[in-house]
């Protein structure tokens, strides 16, 4: 046990942990290891001395009266303690140092042991702490392997990640030595370690790309109010100006270099930009967009909305496969049901179709 403050400090260097934590945790393995090896209802002590650089262990026993014919371990009569210090009385401690070279192999294995265990819960800890502040945010990192079911793994310090193949958009593939960035999706303790799942598939992933090409979002003058994903295929991305900007022109960029790039980061993911609206009926309206919308009429209890339009908008409005009306509920939170009957639709004042549609 000599020079354990150095033991100490080679720890944390190693494994990125604080110095004191590491200390703090020697201190419990040493007292756990004097309890398996002499007893566990015995009580000891543990100083560690920093200007000697040594561990020091006692074991603390009691001192009583004379009133036992046999005493514990952890007790001694005061007659016998009188022997050792002159000033002890009933109720005081007396401080044994333990000689830990007398302690035998199996001390010495427990230590190694707990102290193995000990340094991986540190870890642990300290990994889990890390990435929970970092939920929902984007990663960079280089796939260190990619296994038989195409789950992706990178390191990030010295953590393993993983993109599982359910978290990766279809059609996508990664080697060994690719730069690829994903979406901290969750962080968990298991029994194995600290579980860190990334996600490209993620609406949030979208909208953490759009943040790094365009330094309106950046800096607060666009607010991107929401986003949906069938990812591989299509997405929608709600935004409004904070400042006096233009949401859409600034999303897209120069010629579409802003969009086009987060759309190749996404595997050549089609982006659709719409400017929010805190009207509700606007919103639907444009969420549905290439289709011109004529009317939307909602049901704030069931969460639904009925729009009307032209027939011939119709399939705009559905898209192939129905994406374009699926990502226009997801956005809105609203299910959406078309209605191409334009004889069906409300009657509301001039007025009010301005408010809605202009």
């Amino acid at each position: 046990m000599e020079k354990i403050v150095d033991m100490i400090q080679s720890i944390a260097y190693d494994r990125g942990l604080e110095v004191n934590k590491v200390k703090i945790m020697i201190e419990g393995v040493m007292i756990d290891m004097l309890k398996f090896t002499l007893g566990e209802d015995l009580d000891f002590d543990v100083d560690i001395n920093d200007k000697t650089k040594k561990i020091s262990l006692y074991q603390k026993i009691s001192v009583i009266d004379n009133i036992k014919t046999e005493y514990d371990k952890g007790e001694i009569p005061i007659k016998e303690a009188i022997k050792i210090d002159s000033t002890v009385k009933v109720g005081d401690t007396l401080d044994y140092e333990v000689d830990v070279d007398k302690l035998g192999r199996m001390a010495s294995n427990f230590v190694y042991e707990r102290l193995e265990d000990r340094i991986k819960e540190l870890v642990d800890d300290k990994t889990l702490q890390e990435f929970s502040t970092r939920i929902n945010t984007l990663v960079s990192a280089i796939v260190t392997r990619v296994d038989t079911r195409e789950n992706t793994f990178l390191e990030i310090g010295e953590t393993e990640v993983v993109i599982l193949q359910k978290n990766r958009i279809k059609g996508e593939s990664f080697k060994v030595g690719d730069t690829i960035s994903a979406l901290v999706k969750s962080v968990e303790k298991s029994r194995y370690g600290v579980d860190v799942k990334l996600t490209r598939t993620a609406p949030k992933f979208l909208e953490a790309l759009v943040k790094i090409e365009v330094p309106e979002v950046q800096d607060g003058a666009i607010e991107i109010m929401g986003s949906a994903r069938i990812p591989g295929k299509r997405s929608k991305l709600a935004v409004k100006a904070i400042g006096d900007v233009d949401p859409i022109g600034s999303i897209v960029g120069v010629k579409g270099v802003r969009i086009k790039a987060v759309g190749n980061a996404l595997n050549g993911e089609a982006i659709d930009c719409i400017e929010y609206s805190d009207q509700k009926e606007m919103f639907i309206s444009r969420a549905l967009s290439p289709a011109v919308v004529k009317m939307v009429k909602i049901d704030e209890e069931a969460k639904t909305a009925e729009v009307f339009l032209s027939p011939e908008e119709k399939s705009k409005a559905i898209g192939s496969s129905g994406i374009n009306i699926r990502l226009a509920s997801m956005l809105t939170g609203y299910e959406l049901n078309i209605n191409d009957n334009i004889e069906e639709a409300p009657v509301v004042s001039t007025d009010k179709l301005a408010d809605l549609f202009n």
